[in-house]
């Protein structure tokens, strides 16, 4: 593991880091990683499918979408995999962006090594923002992930869906499972994108399907490697009918719909138009008890394959 946090820590002093969102602040290198859309900040990386922001309010709410994900489920995974954790684990988050669950995780278990890839290394946290047992690396899974056969007890990953098409789910899955040590675990975590008791749903551009949610079950069982499969769901509340928590949700759902700034276009809207289509959702989402269903895939690395 010190491997990785020493790469991580030799790398980052040779690297143009993002440290603003005022984009007169950023010097041209920094600017030939990223791109500019609607005053907000995305990678500019032609072999990437990630199709959000990766600036400070992107990491803003994917702090707040870890806090909420955490408190509808009571933990941080649903996989049978504590055991493991206690005793000394090695795990791999992908897609790792800010690193929320990753930090979080290695402090609950400080036994077991962590670590998280992501294609953007500027999101990563500081040396001084994570313990001595978790590292992070800079990694595009769709060109592989950069381990030896064998290596994790469990891999985690949530709230990808935008990132990979139909057709590269099933090959990232076996890549997955190649560096899934057998009988160690893998969990998906997906949200439903169409929400219960709401006129407007607004996934179906891009070339993003919302049937990759119901994809992923399929990708899983394919694998002749993985058994076990079982999901968990949980129904989010959006909106203050459901008091503080469903509040803080409902605002957690509207900080990540903003952050689709293509959405206006494939809608054939303005901007102007979209931001009151979030209004009337928001109201909505208040009259007719809104909510969001959310999915924990996992299943287990079969060691009796022959």
């Amino acid at each position: 593991m010190e491997k990785y946090a020493k790469f991580r820590l030799k790398n980052s002093k040779k690297k143009e880091t993002l440290k603003s969102d005022n984009l007169d602040e950023i010097n041209t290198p920094v600017l030939e990683k990223f791109k500019i859309h609607h005053g907000r900040i995305f990678l500019n990386d032609p072999e990437s499918n990630y199709i959000l922001p990766c600036d400070k309010r992107a990491i803003q709410g994917d702090a707040l979408g870890h806090f909420t994900r955490k408190q509808l489920w009571d933990g941080n995974f649903s996989s049978p995999i504590e055991k493991k954790l206690l005793d000394g684990a090695t795990v791999l988050e992908i897609g790792c962006g800010a690193g929320h669950w990753t930090v979080e995780m290695a402090l609950d278990y400080p036994s077991s090594t962590f670590v998280g890839i992501d294609l953007n290394p500027e999101m990563f946290p500081s040396d001084n923002q994570r313990s001595s047992n978790v590292g992070f690396i800079e990694c595009n899974v769709i060109q592989g992930i950069p381990f030896p056969s064998n290596t994790f007890d469990f891999i985690f990953m949530c709230r990808m869906w935008g990132a990979f098409t139909g057709s590269q789910w099933p090959k990232l899955i076996n890549e997955i499972v190649r560096v899934l040590k057998y009988d160690g675990w893998i969990e998906i975590v997906e949200g439903d994108p169409m929400y219960k008791n709401a006129s407007e749903q607004f996934f179906n551009a891009n070339g993003i399907s919302p049937d990759v949610l119901n994809s992923i079950p399929k990708f899983i069982e394919q694998n002749n490697e993985l058994t076990d499969f079982s999901y968990n769901k949980v129904n989010a509340p959006l909106g203050e009918w459901n008091g503080y928590f469903g509040f803080v949700m409902l605002k957690s759902v509207r900080k990540f719909m903003e952050d689709f700034v293509f959405l206006p276009e494939a809608l054939n809207i303005t901007k102007d138009q979209y931001l009151q289509l979030l209004d009337d959702f928001e109201k909505e989402a208040n009259e007719n008890k809104t909510s969001l269903d959310l999915y924990r895939f996992f299943a287990r690395k079969n060691s009796n394959i022959s």
